[in-house]
């Protein structure tokens, strides 16, 4: 029990450490920004001016893109996943499949699954 005692002890003493140097370090970046901000002002108005209302709008439009396509690639690799499950199952299943007659169902079940794979790839290019 002593020694799990120092050891919280040492590890509430290490996150206070790092939250002392994570606040030092963002005051002292906050501070050197708006120092790098009036210089840029003082230096060039307009240019600056106009960097700061095209520059924030113009970098949300690109996090939006990037977050819109890293969701469609996901979904995108989640239905590739399924075809590729069904395609394996298929054939290593095909004898079952010839047995029961379902190769019409198996054929209408995987031809949606590729359309729905080809949209989603359609819609990322």
């Amino acid at each position: 029990s002593g020694r799990l005692a120092a050891q919280v002890n040492e590890n509430v003493g290490g996150i206070r450490d790092l939250l002392s140097l994570t606040l030092t370090s963002i005051s002292r970046d906050a501070v050197s920004l708006v120092a790098l901000v009036g210089v840029m002002i003082y230096q060039d108005p307009v240019l600056s001016l106009s960097s700061l209302l095209i520059g924030p709008p113009l970098i949300w439009a690109v996090v939006y893109i990037t977050r819109r396509l890293r969701k469609i690639n996901r979904e995108s690799v989640l239905i590739n996943s399924r075809l590729n499950g069904s395609v394996q199952e298929a054939t290593q299943g095909i004898a079952i499949v010839k047995a029961f007659t379902l190769e019409n169902e198996l054929a209408r079940r995987i031809g949606i699954m590729a359309d729905t794979a080809e949209q989603r790839n359609n819609k990322i290019a």
